[in-house]
C-alpha cells in the first residue's frame, strides 16, 4: 500500500537505501553523525540581521525551523531511549539501529515533502508506533509524507489524510488511483477489491 499525507513544496527529500546513506560513514558515534546533520541542515537556513526589514520574514521563518531541528534532535533521545545508541559508531549498529540513523538524519532536514520507501524496515513494533507519532508531528506543520510500506497497522495508523494505489489495468496497464479516505477507511471498499492489483516482477526499464 502506499498513503500521502498532506501537501507542501519546497524541499523534496528521498530516503536512500540505508546503506547507501551510511556506507561511508564507520568510525563515528551516531551522536555525532546527528549533530553534524543538524548543524548542516540549520546552515542552509541562515538567520540574518534582524535589523534588516527584507530579511525578517525570512530570518522568523528559518530561525523557527532551527527550533524545531533542535527540539527534534531532544525528542529524538528521549523518545527512543537513545542514549547508549548515540554512543555507538556507526559501523557498529544493528539493522534496526541503522534505519533509525537514516530516518532521523533526513527528519532533521526540514524538508516540506518526505519521501519514504519502507521505513519501518528492521524496526520493532514500539518504535515504529513511535516513528509514526512523529510523522503525525511533522505533518502539523506542513510537511508532506508519502510512504511505502508492507505493514497494514502502520498504514492504518499513518495513513490518516489520503492513499494512493497502483493498480493494473488489461486496457491501460499500471493505474494510479487516488483517495483522500483514510487508508483503513479504503482498504474497506467493497469497489477496490474488483480492481487487480499488480502481482509478480515489474520489469523496469
Amino acid at each position: 500500500g502506499v498513503l500521502i499525507i498532506t501537501h507542501y513544496q519546497r524541499i523534496l527529500n528521498y530516503v536512500k537505501p540505508t546503506e547507501e546513506l551510511l556506507g561511508k560513514i564507520g568510525n563515528i558515534p551516531a551522536g555525532q553523525v546527528l549533530e553534524q546533520a543538524a548543524t548542516y541542515f540549520k546552515a542552509q537556513l541562515p538567520v540574518g540581521d534582524w535589523e534588516d526589514s527584507e530579511v525578517y520574514d525570512r530570518n522568523l521563518k528559518n530561525q523557527e525551523a532551527h527550533t524545531r531541528i533542535e527540539e527534534l534532535m531532544s525528542q529524538l533521545t528521549k523518545l527512543f531511549d537513545m542514549e547508549r545508541f548515540l554512543k555507538i559508531d556507526v559501523k557498529n549498529l544493528s539493522g534496526g539501529e541503522r534505519t533509525k540513523l537514516a530516518l532521523f538524519m533526513v527528519m532533521l532536514s526540514e524538508a516540506d515533502v518526505l519521501l519514504l520507501d519502507e521505513p519501518t524496515n528492521h524496526l520493532d513494533l514500539r518504535s515504529i508506533a513511535k516513528l509514526t507519532e512523529l510523522f503525525h508531528q511533522h505533518t502539523q506543520v506542513d510537511v508532506a509524507v508519502l510512504s511505502i510500506s508492507h505493514v497494514p497497522w502502520f498504514l492504518k495508523d499513518a495513513g490518516k489524510d489520503g492513499v494512493l494505489e497502483i493498480t493494473w489495468d488489461d486496457q491501460r496497464g499500471r493505474v494510479l488511483k487516488e483517495s483522500k479516505a483514510s487508508y483503513g477507511q479504503y482498504i474497506k471498499d467493497a469497489s477496490r477489491e474488483q480492481v487487480p492489483i499488480i502481482r509478480g516482477e515489474v520489469q523496469w526499464y
